[in-house]
């Protein structure tokens, strides 16, 4: 068996979640961090989704992580879970509205999503 490795540059988007049980915690803080360190899987854009008492609250935008992110901003995403996200992007345009996570609803409750990949109707 042979292992053959690829020598071209590919990176693919970056997903990146925390849960804190104890609540005691910022997760979007920690959330940047984590895609600070995984900025090199995708530099199209970002955005964080938090939840806490029963609400999301979400930020995305087009550029790099530190660019988008600041203090005062991760302080206003406060919350339990979180999920983040760091685009590469294979299809649509750089725009902010193809940045990640997703937010959908349904009658009863709403979610916030990212993936790696594509989704096709």
């Amino acid at each position: 068996m042979t292992l053959e490795i690829d020598d071209k540059f590919k990176e693919e988007c970056g997903v990146f979640g925390v849960i804190d049980f104890s609540k005691e915690f910022n997760c979007s803080e920690l959330t940047y961090y984590g895609l600070y360190a995984l900025q090199h899987r995708g530099q199209q854009s970002c955005g964080i989704a938090v939840y806490l008492e029963d609400k999301i609250k979400y930020f995305k935008e087009v550029g790099i992580v530190n660019e988008v992110f600041n203090e005062d901003l991760l302080n206003e995403l406060k919350g339990s879970l979180s999920i983040g996200h760091v685009r590469y992007a294979t299809s649509g345009q750089n725009l902010s509205i193809n940045a990640q996570p997703f937010i959908i609803a349904n009658e009863e409750k709403k979610f916030a999503i990212a993936h790696n990949g594509h989704i096709l109707n």
